[in-house]
């Protein structure tokens, strides 16, 4: 899915904050490009033009390619059902008199060769049209527009080989009254391939382009399958950045899709994307799961991570890469537990970094790494353990707040240092360096009568004063 998204107003021209880290600003031209609805698939189902209801289906968001934020699993999550308006540009037939308008753009990735639907419009169980990877002359790199009215029906493909599973495709599809339905594909990386007329299907024949369209009257589209109707043909791969239009879309305009992607042509905007990610899974998951946050996965240094009240018992988020946030808070009663094989890397390029935690108890047990001085604030009843590394790189880490801090691995200032000014400082670690208590407590171990203990790093002078010894004890072994 793009990573702009559009934003949910009524007035084209002044800019407008969303909220406080999303802000979008529109320029001229058509607000929605004659858009009437778009599902970037930005950890959530729903049309960013609010024109109609949401999606309904799964919650399944993967990373999509850089630049599309993520994208949705249909093997994982399901196929979606949404709802379009009853005008949309309808599916052939022979009798309508005359085509509707209508446009669809889309990317899509193949996991394999087998048959799978991957959008379908319906009317009722005999009345549908549909966009898939088929079976076609012996082959199944093809894309098939398909329809069905009980009777006339119809269905055309593009030539062999015009798709191949594994990378990624933008498609838009347009239908107008002098060419039907025309298809656009094109590869990530590659050029845009243009197939109109169509082949018909079992043949090396192309669609004589008389067939007329109709419209839909009520149409049900289906995201990924032919449910509701027929059921089955689950599309098998992932899908992102739908969009709908009431338009049929001029060469230049898709063009632009290709070239920006749909999220861009829809209403010409800058974008300012969000600075907080905040945590939407009521159980444990994966810190780099789109579909586990509000605003996007937190990992850059001007980034927020927001671990708030959505669990209702002590949850697990992990990671086995790194990330990096410039701030982490935690406003929980329910304990967090920050683990996995990556690291959490505080950095910012202005300011000092920062750890807040509002209330309850929570845990890092992965490392953590200060790449800039950090203030770590916890309120009174609140605490946060450090069950695993801490670097703080020459940087300096500030306790601040009434609240406990407890250190239960080895801490590394590398000529940084560790400043208590109120709360406690607590744990059965070990400082490699300078710790520094001004107006807090250091308070000894939980267990066994262990202590957090300080070991300061040598200073220069210190190594000097030794090397000078040793030069002077071998002297005299000398004499």
């Amino acid at each position: 899915m793009s990573d702009k998204r559009i934003s949910r107003r009524h007035n084209l021209w002044l800019p407008i904050t969303l909220s406080p880290v999303i802000a979008i600003t529109f320029c001229s031209g058509s607000v929605f490009g004659g858009a009437i609805a778009y599902y970037p698939f930005e950890g959530d189902l729903i049309d960013q033009t609010l024109t109609f209801h949401d999606g309904i289906g799964g919650l399944s968001f993967v990373a999509a390619p850089a630049g599309f934020g993520s994208a949705y699993d249909v093997a994982a999550g399901g196929p979606i059902t949404l709802s379009l308006p009853g005008d949309f540009g309808g599916y052939g037939d022979a009798t309508g008199g005359g085509a509707s308008p209508a446009s669809v753009s889309m990317r899509f990735q193949s996991n394999g060769t087998n048959e799978g639907i991957l959008w379908s419009f319906h009317e009722g169980a005999g009345t549908r049209m549909h966009f898939a990877q088929r079976t076609s002359r012996a082959s199944v790199d093809v894309m098939r527009l398909e329809y069905a009215t009980a009777p006339p029906s119809g269905a055309y493909d593009t030539p062999n080989g015009s798709l191949v599973a594994g990378p990624w495709y933008t498609a838009v599809a347009v239908q107008d009254s002098v060419n039907g339905w025309t298809v656009h594909m094109k590869e990530d990386g590659g050029t845009t391939q243009t197939y109109s007329p169509l082949f018909e299907v079992g043949t090396t024949n192309v669609n004589d382009n008389t067939t007329q369209f109709t419209n839909f009257m009520t149409p049900t589209v289906e995201i990924g399958s032919l449910s509701p109707f027929g059921g089955g043909i689950n599309w098998n791969g992932l899908v992102d950045d739908f969009a709908f239009f009431d338009s049929a879309l001029s060469q230049p305009e898709v063009d632009q899709i290709m070239a920006q992607g749909v999220g861009a042509f829809i209403g010409g905007f800058t974008f300012t994307p969000p600075t907080e990610g905040t945590w939407n899974n009521a159980g444990s998951g994966d810190w780099n799961s789109p579909g586990n946050w509000i605003g996007g996965v937190p990992n850059g240094n001007d980034q927020t991570a927001i671990l708030g009240d959505k669990i209702s018992s002590p949850q697990t988020v992990f990671t086995n890469d790194p990330v990096t946030v410039k701030a982490i808070q935690f406003n929980s009663s329910n304990g967090y537990a920050v683990a996995g094989q990556g690291a959490l890397n505080l950095e910012r390029t202005d300011g000092n970094a920062a750890i807040d935690v509002d209330q309850g108890s929570h845990q890092f047990q992965l490392p953590v790494n200060l790449n800039r001085s950090t203030d770590l604030t916890v309120a009174d009843g609140a605490s946060l353990q450090f069950n695993h590394l801490l670097s703080l790189n020459g940087n300096t880490l500030t306790k601040l707040g009434t609240g406990t801090v407890e250190i239960n691995n080895d801490l590394t200032t590398g000529d940084g240092t560790l400043m208590n000014f109120e709360g406690t400082i607590a744990g059965v670690g070990s400082v490699g360096g300078d710790l520094v208590n001004n107006l807090g407590v250091i308070s000894p171990g939980k267990s066994d009568g262990a202590a957090l203990r300080s070991v300061p790093e040598p200073s220069c002078a210190a190594l000097l004063l030794a090397a000078l010894a040793a030069l002077l004890a071998a002297s005299r072994r000398l004499v």
